[in-house]
């Protein structure tokens, strides 16, 4: 008589498992649902309280002299928090470039939003990205880390892919046709893809896998060159408006201060090095203008949270004294941020300077920086 008591043992075994694994999967399911409907609620909630007028306004109290990219990126990021609110119209998923000269409020656009949005804000480097099998970072390891971060959050998160235009164009064709790789890489990314977690279990993150259908991704860089005017036809001499694009006959088209409408700006990114099927997924381009001298000294004077208020802060706590600028010093720290083309970022640098070298020959407890 055949013995089938193993098999049956085993048939029951594998019965168990089976429903064991349906039952994590249903479990698995129903968190998944209400952590959907629990952070569809929030966005709802932040979407209700910050209309956008009042959502442009709070940012203009931290950044100045960019009131049209302000408009611009408020706008972007509600329509982002409106596809995660309404999960049942099937929103398509909005990413972004925001293009212009450094130190002039690209990152700190993303750093404000991070003080109030529900969903996790993350700043990443473009240019240390490599192609998938290369050797170095790559898209799985950001994601990776973003999961390991922010868990199921990290689904709807805005991430500010920085310097982002190292990755167009090189003369080099090596180096090159590497940028392009990477481009291509992270393509599907931005897009909206799901990859595998291949180092679930791990200390680094549980999640089974990454998920960026619902991520909201902000390209950020210089792009040097790529929407700077050419050279005047007519316009020669020390009295040319250098400012200002000339048509064929030396008329005024465009001040290149002024952003560029979406279609020309998408042109002119292909033009630098960038992949079109890249350029076409960008649903805002958004122009940061170069600073003026006068909206420097605004920064400083006006805005919330500024590198002079973070300078005091630190000299009152680390040496006990009431840092105090001048009038006339700050608008020499100004004039020399512009002239040499610091920006804001620049700016702090030579404030922080001028702060340390009065500090050694400094009495009491109060510190007066003049000019």
């Amino acid at each position: 008589m055949p013995n089938n008591t193993n098999e049956n043992t085993n048939s029951s075994a594998g019965r168990d498992d089976i429903l064991n694994f349906i039952d994590e999967v249903e479990e698995e399911y129903e968190l998944s649902k209400s952590y959907r409907r629990t952070l569809a609620e929030k966005c709802g909630d932040f979407l209700a309280e910050w209309p956008l007028a009042r959502l442009i306004g709070y940012f203009k109290e931290y950044i100045g002299g960019q009131d049209g990219a302000v408009t611009a990126f408020a706008m972007a990021l509600r329509e982002h928090l409106a596809l995660t609110a309404n999960p049942q119209l099937e929103l398509r998923k909005r990413n972004c470039l925001i293009y212009g000269p450094t130190g002039s409020g690209k990152t700190e656009l993303l750093r404000v939003a991070a003080r109030i949005v529900p969903v996790p804000v993350v700043i990443e480097d473009a240019s240390t990205l490599t192609p998938t099998g290369f050797c170095g970072r790559n898209k799985q390891d950001l994601l990776q880390n973003l999961f390991s971060r922010y868990g199921d959050d990290a689904r709807y998160a805005i991430v500010f892919l920085d310097e982002f235009d190292k990755l167009c164009a090189s003369p080099d064709a090596t180096v090159d046709a590497f940028r392009k790789s990477t481009q291509h890489d992270l393509l599907k990314m931005v897009e909206g893809e799901t990859l595998p977690n291949t180092r679930r279990g791990t200390l680094l993150s549980d999640a089974k896998e990454f998920c960026t259908d619902n991520m909201m991704f902000v390209c950020g860089g210089v792009f040097e060159g790529a929407f700077a005017a050419p050279a005047p036809r007519r316009a020669i001499g020390f009295l040319a408006d250098f400012s200002v694009e000339r048509g064929t006959d030396g008329s005024p088209e465009r001040n290149v201060n002024e952003p560029l409408d979406t279609n020309e700006a998408i042109s002119r990114l292909i033009e630098f090095g960038m992949l079109a099927e890249f350029a076409g997924r960008l649903n805002h381009v958004i122009h940061i203008r170069p600073l003026s001298e006068e909206d420097l000294y605004g920064i400083l004077t006006e805005k919330k949270n500024t590198a002079l208020e973070n300078l005091r802060r630190t000299f009152r706590a680390a040496y006990g004294v009431e840092l105090k600028f001048t009038a006339r010093a700050l608008r020499t720290a100004c004039r020399q941020a512009f002239r040499r083309r610091l920006g804001a970022r620049g700016l702090s640098a030579l404030l922080d300077d001028a702060a340390h070298k009065a500090l050694l020959g400094a009495a009491g407890d109060e510190l007066v920086v003049d000019a």
